[in-house]
C-alpha cells in the first residue's frame, strides 16, 4: 500500500483522534518542550497490521522504528510513534509465525514531514499449518545431557535441556530417548509412539530419578603404649568446628588398633577426628581432611600413643 502523509494543522490532536478510532491502537505521548521554547517541528508514524488467511498468529507482532525498542502490535491493531524528526525512517515488523508472511516490503523506509502523520500498513497473510513438532524433555533434579531420535534416525543432543523436532508431517512417530540412566530410574519406556498434529507441539516428557552420588571412607587406628582404651570415637563432619548440618556428619567407633568402614557418605570434603581420647593418649595427626568421591573409597589413618 502506498504511504500517503496527512498534513495536520494540529497534528497531535488529530493523531489522537485517528488512534482512538482504531482497535488496539497505542499512542506515544510527545515529549514536552522546555519552558519558553516553541514545540519542535516533528511528525508521526501510525503503523497498522492487517491480517488474513488461516491459523493467524495469536501472539501478534512486534514493530519498531529505526531499530528502537519494539512495540507489541496485534492483528488488525495500530500504534503511533510520535516526536519523529523530519526525514526518512525505517519501520520493521517482526515476530511473525512461520506460517505467516508480509506481502509488502519489510522493513519499510518512509518519509516523515513536520506536523504530518505518515501511515504505514503491513498486509500479512497466514496459511493453514501443514506440519507439527515434537518436544522431548527430561525432568530430573539436576541437568543431565541426553539425546533423542525419531524412528531410528540420527540422535540429536540436547543443548538447553530439551530436544525439538520441527517441520514434521502429521502422523505417528517413534521417539527414542538416549541417556545414561545407570543407577537411575526412568518413569517411561525409552521408546514411545506419539502422534503429530499439524500446527501443534507434541510434548514427550520423561522423569528421571537418580540417587544422590555417594562414596565411602575407611578410618584406621594404630594404638601403642600402655593403658590403651579398647576403642576410639571417630567423628566425621564437613565443618572444622564440628557442627553437624543437613545430616552430613557421622559418629562411629573404631577398635584401638583396627579399622572401620563408613558407607553412603555424600560426595565432598570432610574432616575426621578421633575425639574423647583418654588424657594419657594423643592422636597424630589430630585430624585429617578427606575427599569423598562418587563410588570411591577414601582412607584416613591415625596413630595413637598412650602413656
Amino acid at each position: 500500500m502506498r504511504n500517503r502523509p496527512l498534513r495536520l494543522g494540529h497534528g497531535a490532536t488529530l493523531t489522537l483522534l485517528i488512534c482512538a478510532a482504531l482497535p488496539g491502537c497505542q499512542e506515544e505521548s510527545p515529549a514536552a518542550p522546555p519552558p519558553g521554547q516553541p514545540p519542535p517541528a516533528t511528525g508521526w508514524i501510525i503503523v497498522l497490521a492487517t491480517v488474513g488467511g488461516q491459523d493467524i498468529d495469536p501472539d501478534g507482532f512486534a514493530v519498531s522504528v529505526n531499530g528502537g525498542e519494539p512495540r507489541s502490535l496485534g492483528a488488525g491493531a495500530a500504534t503511533v510513534f510520535a516526536d519523529l524528526a523530519p526525514g526518512t525512517h525505517t519501520v520493521s515488523l517482526d515476530g511473525m509465525a512461520p506460517n505467516c508472511e508480509v506481502r509488502d516490503p519489510n522493513p519499510r523506509t518512509v518519509a516523515v514531514l513536520a506536523r504530518t502523520v505518515t501511515p504505514v500498513v503491513f498486509a500479512i497473510s497466514c496459511h493453514a499449518h501443514t506440519t507439527g513438532s515434537i518436544r522431548v524433555v527430561v525432568w530430573t533434579a539436576g541437568f543431565q545431557t541426553f539425546g533423542a531420535s525419531l524412528g531410528g534416525g540420527p540422535v540429536v543432543q540436547s543443548q538447553t535441556g530439551e530436544v525439538v523436532f520441527g517441520g514434521l508431517p502429521p502422523g505417528v512417530y517413534a521417539v527414542e530417548l538416549h541417556i545414561d540412566a545407570r543407577s537411575c530410574q526412568l518413569d517411561q519406556p525409552y521408546i514411545q509412539s506419539h502422534t503429530v498434529v499439524a500446527g501443534r507441539v507434541t510434548l514427550v516428557s520423561y522423569a528421571l530419578t537418580c540417587p544422590n552420588p555417594t562414596g565411602s571412607l575407611i578410618v584406621e587406628a594404630v594404638t601403642s603404649g600402655t593403658n590403651q582404651p579398647g576403642q576410639h570415637s571417630v567423628y566425621i563432619t564437613p565443618t572444622t568446628d564440628g557442627y553437624c548440618y543437613e545430616g552430613l556428619c557421622r559418629s562411629v567407633w573404631v577398635v584401638a588398633t583396627g579399622q572401620v568402614r563408613i558407607d553412603s557418605l555424600a560426595i565432598g570434603a570432610y574432616y575426621v577426628w578421633l575425639r574423647s581420647l583418654p588424657r594419657n593418649c594423643a592422636a597424630a595427626p589430630a585430624s585429617r581432611t578427606v575427599l569423598i568421591a562418587k563410588d570411591s573409597t577414601a582412607r584416613a589413618a591415625f596413630s595413637v600413643s598412650c602413656v
